[in-house]
């Protein structure tokens, strides 16, 4: 493939007017984008008496221009190419891009048209992809200069109250999702006031009535733990965050228990080491929120996502905090562990050995599948509390040492779960999985197989 062919000034510049950029053809404008993004993407330089003209064209056909895809690559132009402006500059392009996610909507008495409103939010989320790429490729000096002043912003538009607006948290996952960024770039050298302020919003939204901000949030607490109490110098900052997520996730008043398990679950995994004093209580809670005879209780949609996420923050405490795991609890997470590999409540032998009869008739075999069970297999998510299960046993194989007898107990189970009756229960791959990995493990299989 050929490089691009080099472009003069008076080339940008007539990319940029009435005839192409301006013009009524979006194919057309569409070009000049991409032909203007790969120009400057290979000189990895722009002209200062370009500078101006071209980003406020190019902002234009973000904010303004009807083509979709024209929009999406002004978006890819500041995302590729807004390092190579001035420090100013692209402290100003920020500023200008933030600003515009910031904007209300004006409130008036007309309704106002629903596709409006989305194309205005498709455009925000444009603009925040923009900024999210700017803030990874830019350098720390950059990021210096943009970042508490960006955080500020979006934090801004976080606490601000639209009752009006049902679309709102729309508006709230674009910022969630800079935030979550500029705390992973940018971390202890946000000013304390900024990451208080994050800290007390996320647990605001850790409320929220809608799941996917709910979600957003959680994850922001990730690379927010990192730094909470660090830039201000106070640990207690951290644990008290910590011990407020573990209160609310075992409160029976909680209204969203699963998004703290999920919170749980993301602090574990940031800030493992800060977390030494909580690994034992965050054990305690999320095993509280699984019984120890899963058939006895509902086979909801709720019940099964709950279990999973409960599986998967025990996999990552005994991935991320080993240490700090006790032995009993050990034994007690492989016993659980092994009781939930085993739940699968549609599950029937009797169905499941007709099919099997059925399926080995000549002429049928390898392509007899009843309706029955296709619709069961298609309204079945069990598959994933047993993958979380799966995990958690094969963290501790690889983390624990030969002395925790339950891993003794769970080599005897890795190897019945090869059995027929595991076979017809679509277990055979856990057990040929997990004995795999314990075999990589030469202390677990000694201890095994009595040397």
């Amino acid at each position: 493939m050929s490089a691009p062919a080099r472009l003069s000034d008076t080339d940008v510049k007539f990319l940029l007017g009435n005839k192409k950029l301006h013009g009524y053809d979006s194919d057309e404008a569409d070009m000049a984008v991409r032909d203007i993004n790969a120009h400057f993407s290979a000189e990895k330089k722009i002209p200062a008496a370009l500078q101006a003209e071209l980003w406020t064209e190019m902002f234009w056909g973000i904010s303004d221009h009807p083509s979709n895809d024209v929009k999406s690559n002004c978006s890819r132009f500041f995302a590729d190419c807004t390092q190579y402006f001035d420090d100013e500059k692209q402290k100003e392009i920020v500023a200008k891009l933030c600003d515009y996610i910031a904007q209300e909507e004006k409130k008036t008495t007309v309704q106002v048209d629903p596709d409006v409103l989305a194309k205005r939010l498709a455009t925000k989320r444009e603009m925040g992809h923009a900024v999210k790429n700017i803030v990874k490729r830019s350098s720390n000096k950059i990021r210096g200069l943009v970042g508490p002043g960006l955080v500020t912003a979006l934090v801004t538009v976080l606490e601000r109250k639209e009752e009006a607006n049902k679309r709102e948290f729309d508006l709230e996952l674009i910022c969630l999702d800079i935030i979550r960024d500029v705390l992973t770039h940018l971390g202890t050298t946000l000013p304390a006031q900024d990451v208080q302020r994050i800290n007390a919003k996320c647990k605001q939204l850790l409320k929220h009535d809608n799941a996917n901000v709910r979600k957003s949030a959680a994850y922001t607490v990730g690379p927010l733990v990192t730094c909470l109490g660090e830039v201000e110098g106070k640990e207690q900052t951290f644990n008290e965050f910590i011990r407020e997520i573990l209160d609310e996730a075992s409160s029976r008043t909680a209204k969203f228990p699963m998004t703290y398990v999920q919170t749980i679950s993301v602090a574990c995994e940031f800030a493992a080491a800060r977390l030494a004093g909580s690994v034992s209580r965050a054990i305690s809670v999320l095993l509280g929120f699984c019984p120890d005879d899963p058939t006895s209780s509902e086979a909801s949609e709720f019940n099964h996502n709950m279990w999973e996420e409960c599986l998967k923050g025990l996999s990552t405490i005994v991935s991320k905090c080993p240490t700090g795991v006790e032995s009993n609890q050990v034994t007690t997470i492989v016993n659980k562990a092994l009781v939930y590999l085993q739940y699968d409540p549609f599950f029937n032998a009797e169905v499941q050995d007709q099919e099997e009869e059925d399926s080995s008739s000549w002429g049928t075999a390898g392509y007899h599948v009843s309706t029955e069970a296709a619709a069961r297999d298609d309204s079945d998510s069990t598959w994933r509390i047993r993958r979380a299960s799966v995990s958690i046993l094969a963290t501790i194989i690889k983390s624990r040492t030969r002395s925790c007898s339950a891993l003794r107990d769970l080599c005897c189970h890795c190897e019945r779960l090869q059995t027929p009756v595991f076979r017809a229960r679509r277990l055979s791959s856990c057990g040929h999985f997990l004995c795999r990995t314990s075999a990589g493990e030469g202390s677990l299989c000694g201890t095994y197989h009595g040397e």
